[in-house]
């Protein structure tokens, strides 16, 4: 029951109406118009973002695939073409092909997207860091290890933007910020049994035993 509730709170964070869908089939491409008002205070702070530099490439990851048809609507009220703007999750780019063209068409000379909203369906496989000045997160994983492949679709080599903005996009009085902690924290804690691995991989001695005897004998 506490898990559950963490994760309806996750996603008031993003919309007060994800927790409230219309049906029991959920929130979908049919029915997101339904939701009556598009915007919240994240996804309006998204917008604002993105409108300040608008030709150049943004990427917004949201997991939950509704969000992405009201991110958009915001997006087009902030003034971005909605033409500009490409959604990439199951639900509108059911296959891989489908997704490489988004991604062809973001990363072109002649780039036909300005802004890409996605989810997992984009973390592996796709590259989009060829003209990305920014990245958004929407919402939190729980480890770290997503949080970079996220960032690796714009922060890479190929990119032709010395800096990239990473922004994560918190919501005051809710479970955001401790989940941005948790994530930090087992970063730090992972990065430091990295080292410390490494450091006895490269020391030939590390963990070794002797026995009793040979003990006696070095005194």
């Amino acid at each position: 029951r506490a898990l559950g509730l963490l994760a309806r709170m996750s996603l008031v964070a993003v919309h007060p109406k994800l927790d409230e869908p219309p049906s029991e089939e959920g929130w979908s491409l049919k029915n997101f118009a339904q939701v009556g008002d598009y915007s919240s205070p994240k996804l309006a702070k998204i917008a604002e973002l993105v409108s300040k530099r608008p030709t150049c490439g943004h990427l917004v990851f949201l997991e939950n695939t509704v969000a992405h048809y009201w991110l958009r609507e915001v997006l087009v009220a902030n003034g971005i073409p909605r033409e500009r703007i490409a959604i990439l999750n199951g639900e509108v780019a059911a296959s891989p092909l489908a997704r490489q063209r988004i991604a062809e068409a973001f990363t072109s000379a002649t780039p036909a997207f300005d802004v890409v909203i996605a989810n997992k369906v984009a973390y592996e496989g796709l590259n989009l860091q060829i003209r990305t000045c920014a990245i958004y997160h929407g919402d939190l994983p729980w480890e770290p290890a997503t949080l970079q492949q996220r960032n690796g679709r714009g922060l890479r080599q190929g990119n032709t933007f010395d800096v990239i903005g990473i922004y994560y996009v918190l919501s005051s009085r809710s479970m955001d910020g401790a989940r941005f902690e948790l994530i930090r924290g087992k970063r730090e804690w992972m990065a430091e049994l990295v080292e410390s691995a490494a450091s006895e991989t490269n020391n030939p001695a590390a963990q070794t035993t002797r026995s009793p005897r040979s003990e006696e004998r070095r005194v």
